[in-house]
């Protein structure tokens, strides 16, 4: 990842990820909206990871992501992680 680019793009469209994270509902059923949260978690971990966000930052996404999704959306994160982690380890 290209550090000075990724935290370029991640300025702009911070706004976007910020509506993502409000729009967060765990009591939805609609896989659509779903996906989105989870997608958006996503987006946000691989931030954190590489360093271009922190976990308690003053605009709270990463936490506010967590608190927002259901419990089944957060295990998602913590596969996502393991197999980052495992991804990493192998090369």
């Amino acid at each position: 990842m290209r550090t000075a680019l990724s935290k370029a793009v991640f300025e702009l469209l911070k706004g976007n990820y910020a509506l993502a994270v409000a729009r967060a509902d765990a009591a939805t059923e609609d896989r659509r909206l779903q996906a989105r949260s989870a997608n958006t978690g996503i987006h946000l971990l691989t931030y954190y990871w590489h360093g271009l966000i922190g976990l308690d930052t003053p605009d709270g996404l990463l936490r506010g992501i967590y608190r927002r999704v259901p419990a089944t959306t957060c295990d998602h994160f913590t596969s996502f992680i393991s197999r980052s982690l495992r991804d990493e380890t192998a090369s």
